[in-house]
């Protein structure tokens, strides 16, 4: 069992203040803003890049930022968010209204369109915002729901996403943001809604299992050992 790995999970002032203290890191392991925003700023983006070139092995948690990472480490590898797919599950009643879930993020507004459409077909909609809920209590919330809205304004599923997905709600995310009216339309019918439901459990159980992603951070940990 590899030990002593020095894993930073951020590509800014944290990564540098250890390669400073520990004189390296392991494994730099990116997460969005340390890559989606800050990399491209005259501020930020010369430390983020001297952060990903001097790690000895990069992750990233998300798939749209492996291309912009991949501009400053070739070889830097996509390991998917792990989701406990034992807590976040579907219920033995799925609630069959459709009835939306949506968590506020502060770098983008709820788009008036799809709040206007929601409104207009008499769709439930009940909003939170980052923190309102113990993770603990976050499968019981998403059960009550039949559809997860997610960000618009990244092109990956965020991490609450992944498991509304688990719990085997359907979502209306970044592939529909060009077409919320027929979006909203195709989820009106519950079984479609059901079959996609399904089919977002069985994507996360293949691709995010949290068992599957921790065998294969250790696998990592092995080789930079």
């Amino acid at each position: 069992m590899a030990t002593g790995i020095i894993h930073v999970n951020y590509a800014l002032q944290d990564a540098f203040l250890v390669r400073a203290i520990h004189g390296k890191i392991d494994i730099l392991h990116t997460h969005g803003s340390d890559v989606r925003s800050s990399m491209k700023t005259k501020q930020w983006g010369w430390m983020v890049s001297n952060n990903l070139h001097k790690a000895r092995k990069v992750l990233v948690s998300t798939p749209d930022i492996l291309p912009l990472v991949r501009q400053v480490r070739k070889d830097a590898q996509y390991l998917p968010n792990p989701i406990d797919i034992i807590r976040f599950k579907p219920v033995d009643k799925p609630v069959k209204q459709f009835s939306c879930i949506y968590i506020r993020h502060n770098y983008e507004p709820f788009p008036e369109d799809l709040a206007k459409i929601l409104l207009n077909k008499k769709i439930p909609l009940f909003e939170i915002s980052t923190g309102s809920y113990s993770y603990f209590e976050m499968d019981k919330i998403y059960s009550k729901f039949s559809v997860f809205i997610d960000r618009f304004s990244i092109d990956s599923f965020s991490k609450s996403c992944l498991e509304s997905m688990a719990c085997g709600l359907a979502t209306l995310d970044y592939r529909h943001k060009e077409q919320f009216a027929e979006r909203v339309e195709s989820l009106l019918d519950v079984h479609y809604r059901s079959n996609e439901g399904q089919s977002n459990r069985k994507y996360i159980v293949e691709n995010h299992d949290a068992s599957k992603v921790c065998n294969e951070l250790l696998k990592i940990y092995d080789e930079v050992s």
